[in-house]
């Protein structure tokens, strides 16, 4: 997400300044990124965002953190034949926050919906909670993994079993505010937009640290232009963001065809989907107003951690070897795109540095990434500049790796 739509930012959830100054430095974005934007009015928008008042809607439902389903006087609500929006919400483990995420999709204005629940072998009260929920909302659709699969293969569950109009990918410790659905749903037919994206609220119920991520322009971006959009100027995630589900079925088929799965692993699959979305959407719209809380949780609270902690523990070697080779597959299958090739670097760039403490695992393959950033040094598409981000990056890592073996 950007906060101009002709420089990238990366998210403050990342807080890493390496990186903010290498992406989002005006000395390293191409020229052409300040110049190919055509920027259409959106027919709805609200250019005052009220901060105060989603503040006090996320604390409305953290009161409900230790309440009962039995506590709240629930209506029945009927099952809808025609879906406007399916949401997807891969659940384990996550009885803490179901009745809080629950309850905000309970009150939004727009009904016309389906919620879509894959419970992950949760060990918990999960399910009973949402068998709870299913005796008075009919139009809960629930989905059970017998064993623990990958989180992305939970959402693609849902999205095959889905029959709405538009997907709405959501985490079960998180929250929909302001009557999103209803606003975005509006707005993404009148503009017959295939994505729409509104602005994402980050923070903890512990602390109450909330904070409005990075900020993107109103406006609409179309077909030539939306894919070298998507190259150079994007946040990887599936959050925040209406998608025709036409869209999503035809990227998730893409993703089989181009990417074998152990080509990518549970810490890319997010991006990767986003990524072929890219190739397929013929619009992306941009609207000021605040519809999703990230609830920021330790890692051994959520389920796709925990799963990750769980199954890839002693695998750090094996998983930056996959990124190493995705990201030479991507640099060979990309030919002479130059759009394609800056967003496969800033894309390794974001992962490898990110974990980059766990890189004394990946001693016997440090090889095999330094030829493969060679191999963008080596790239007549590059600018000389350019290169010498890599190099200071190439050089970065090799010092981090050095002190890790002292």
């Amino acid at each position: 997400m950007c906060n101009n739509i002709n420089i990238c930012e990366m998210s403050d959830i990342f807080k890493i300044g390496f990186i903010i100054v290498f992406i989002c430095s005006n000395s390293f974005i191409p020229k052409y990124l300040k110049t190919f934007y055509d920027n259409n009015e959106l027919k709805w928008h609200n250019d005052s965002i009220n901060i105060n008042s989603v503040k006090n809607e996320i604390l409305y439902y953290q009161n409900f953190t230790n309440l009962s389903l039995s506590t709240f006087n629930l209506k029945n609500i009927q099952n809808t034949e025609q879906p406007k929006i399916s949401l997807i919400v891969p659940v384990y483990n996550s009885q803490d926050n179901l009745i809080n995420f629950y309850m905000s999709v309970y009150n939004q204005s727009l009904t016309d919906i389906e919620i879509i629940f894959i419970n992950d072998a949760s060990n918990d009260t999960s399910t009973k909670i949402i068998e709870e929920i299913m005796l008075k909302d009919k139009r809960i659709i629930y989905i059970n993994n017998t064993n623990q699969i990958r989180e992305f293969f939970s959402k693609k569950k849902g999205v095959l079993k889905s029959k709405g109009e538009y997907i709405l990918i959501l985490e079960p410790d998180d929250l929909l505010l302001n009557n999103i659905l209803e606003k975005s749903y509006t707005i993404a037919k009148q503009n017959n937009l295939d994505i729409l994206q509104y602005y994402l609220m980050v923070g903890s119920y512990k602390n109450n640290r909330l904070w409005k991520n990075i900020k993107c322009n109103k406006g609409i971006i179309k077909y030539p232009k939306i894919e070298k959009f998507f190259f150079n100027c994007r946040y990887f995630n599936l959050l925040d963001k209406l998608i025709k589900r036409d869209i999503f079925i035809n990227s998730l088929k893409d993703m089989t065809r181009l990417y074998n799965s152990d080509e990518f692993d549970e810490i890319s699959d997010d991006d990767l989907a986003f990524f072929a979305m890219a190739k397929k959407a013929k619009s992306y719209g941009f609207f000021e107003e605040i519809g999703y809380f990230y609830k920021l949780t330790s890692s051994a609270d959520t389920g796709h951690f925990t799963f990750l902690k769980k199954t890839m523990n002693n695998k750090w070697n094996e998983i930056f070897l996959k990124l190493f080779k995705t990201m030479n597959y991507f640099f060979v299958k990309t030919k002479n795109n130059r759009e394609q090739k800056f967003w496969v670097f800033k894309f390794f760039y974001n992962k490898v540095y990110n974990y980059r403490n766990k890189l004394i695992f990946i001693n016997k393959h440090f090889d095999f990434f330094n030829e493969v950033l060679n191999k963008f040094l080596e790239c007549s598409l590059f600018s000389q500049e350019e290169k010498q981000q890599i190099k200071k990056f190439k050089k970065q890592m090799n010092e981090i790796k050095m002190k890790l073996e002292q």
